[in-house]
């Protein structure tokens, strides 16, 4: 998507004909500013776009940045869940008890963090 110079989108009338018609929020005040944000709540009710046709207006660029967030996502799971599996092991390295009120999801982090005697 291209910008013009002063960093608004250069072209919003063709790709979404919706938001060529909202205010613009130069020079206006708090009040009026959220006087507009309630009127734009309500999302258009326009057909959507066809998702392959997003994606294929993706650079290479922009792709790899998706990957590597992709990647750093499924790196954040694995580690959460391999935390997860090996509470009781992680309990006894630290000599703390597994017992307790949390909720097993939060169970690993609150043992490493709060550690019982």
């Amino acid at each position: 998507m291209s910008f013009s110079s002063n960093g608004k989108e250069a072209h919003v009338a063709e790709l979404r004909p919706e938001v060529s018609h909202m205010p613009q929020y130069d020079n206006m005040t708090a009040r009026e500013y959220l006087g507009t944000r309630i009127s734009s709540l309500k999302p258009p009710m326009t057909k959507l776009e066809n998702p392959i046709t997003l994606l294929r207006m993706l650079n290479t660029q922009q792709w790899m940045f998706f990957l590597v967030a992709f990647a750093g996502w499924t790196w954040d799971a694995f580690d959460f869940f391999t935390v997860s599996l090996t509470v009781s092991q992680l309990a006894a390295t630290f000599k703390v008890s597994t017992t307790g009120t949390c909720s097993p999801p939060t169970r690993s982090q609150t043992l490493l963090t709060f550690p019982q005697t």
